[in-house]
């Protein structure tokens, strides 16, 4: 047998190749997991939320956070609901309620709205679908205007509304308006470049005994985010919807979710849930290919073998060196009450004396000498503590005979 050289070792650890070797069977999961992850990412990021028209939640090219965030930029607090209900029982002065006016905005709608911001300062309807204007005023009709134009209006003359001024031009026509009968008091605005029957995208109404002053917005594709930016609309818009200190604006959840409580905007973007379960199976798929490289469970042999009588012989030493006679005589004790309890059917919790009783009665030794046995007697020596394993020994026997 060789003996290792002066200054030499063994390595006990997994060697460089070992690690090696651990890394390159690891590094394709990991790489797939990753591609799998940027992937989904990547998909995800094109619709990281609704995007929903003229909704000032939504970053989409439809939404207007855009505008929103300009609003909250010049310290108006925007605040956003979903149903008339969330909105002031009966408005309060200082306020400036919005309302999208897409599909969703019912008539029952409608009218709850108008009652509820009787004591705002303006509401201001962001015309979507021209069949909401004659739910507003009757004697109004809306025209929906070609989608795919961002079609601008005549310069702003001679016009009586707040927050528009001479010479301002709009892009993103959606909806014209022309008058179907007499609406006293109203006042129309920036009228549609070259449209013959002389529209217009903003008329004012007055306020009456159940709505506020009322503006109608006929360019709402100018405010979305895409549009924003198109002639005078960023300005137009703000001088419009920033004469308050808060906006309270109105986005109507559809009637199928009203029902159902389903139509809260999320602000997690829609590619977080499939990340998350990308990222748990492949913990797990690793975990189950860690596991099969382990292989089966085999037994590692003991260096030494020792037998159980030469462990029991030396914890014998231990104490007879000690010479606590009244400690080991514990320990042999609670050792046999522990074998007879379960010998006899006697629960742990069962009292000593219960134990005495059915020894005696098995062995038919007197009580008092159990007593002494298993509880009383104080060997003071080493002789009577090798009397008194004997005849713990000698009383087992007798049980198990039994």
């Amino acid at each position: 047998m060789t003996t290792p050289a002066a200054g030499a070792y063994t390595t006990l650890g997994p060697t460089r190749k070992d690690v090696s070797s651990r890394v390159r069977s690891v590094l394709p999961w990991v790489v797939v997991l990753v591609l799998g992850i940027v992937a989904i990412i990547a998909v995800g990021d094109r619709s990281t939320g609704p995007d929903r028209l003229l909704d000032p939640r939504s970053a989409g090219k439809q939404g207007t956070k855009a505008l929103a965030e300009v609003l909250r930029q010049n310290a108006i607090d925007v605040q956003v609901v979903t149903v008339p209900e969330e909105l002031p029982p009966s408005g309060s002065p200082g306020t400036t309620v919005v309302a999208t006016g897409d599909a969703h905005l019912t008539p029952a709608m409608i009218t709850e709205v108008q009652a509820r911001s009787r004591g705002a300062d303006r509401l201001i309807v962001l015309l979507a679908e021209p069949g909401v204007v004659p739910l507003i005023e009757p004697h109004l009709s809306g025209y929906a205007m070609p989608a795919t134009h961002m079609l601008p209006s005549a310069p702003a003359s001679g016009c009586q509304v707040d927050g528009i001024r001479p010479g301002d031009v709009v892009a993103g026509a959606s909806v014209m308006m022309l008058a179907a009968g007499p609406v006293p008091d109203a006042s129309f605005c920036l009228p549609v470049q070259g449209h013959p029957d002389g529209g217009t995208l903003l008329t004012r109404l007055p306020g009456t005994g159940e709505r506020p002053e009322t503006v109608l917005v006929g360019f709402g594709t100018g405010l979305t985010n895409a549009g924003i930016t198109g002639e005078d609309t960023a300005a137009v818009a703000l001088r419009l919807l920033g004469q308050s200190p808060q906006v309270t604006w109105l986005v109507p959840r559809p009637s199928s979710d009203a029902a159902t409580g389903s139509g809260a905007y999320s602000p997690w973007p829609l590619w977080l849930t499939p990340v998350a379960l990308v990222l748990a199976g492949g913990t797990v798929l690793l975990a189950l290919v860690r596991g099969r490289r382990l292989g089966r469970i085999v037994p590692e042999p003991l260096p030494v073998i020792v037998r159980a009588a030469e462990t029991t012989e030396s914890r014998g030493h231990l104490y007879r060196r000690s010479r606590d006679t009244a400690r080991t005589a514990l320990i042999l004790r609670e050792a046999t009450r522990t074998r007879l309890r379960r010998r006899l059917g006697i629960a742990r919790s069962a009292p000593l004396a219960d134990l005495i009783v059915a020894v005696a009665a098995a062995t038919g030794e007197p009580q008092d000498r159990i007593q002494s046995l298993l509880v009383d007697s104080d060997p003071g020596s080493g002789p009577a503590l090798t009397a008194l394993g004997t005849d713990l020994v000698d009383l087992e026997g007798k049980v198990r005979r039994i």
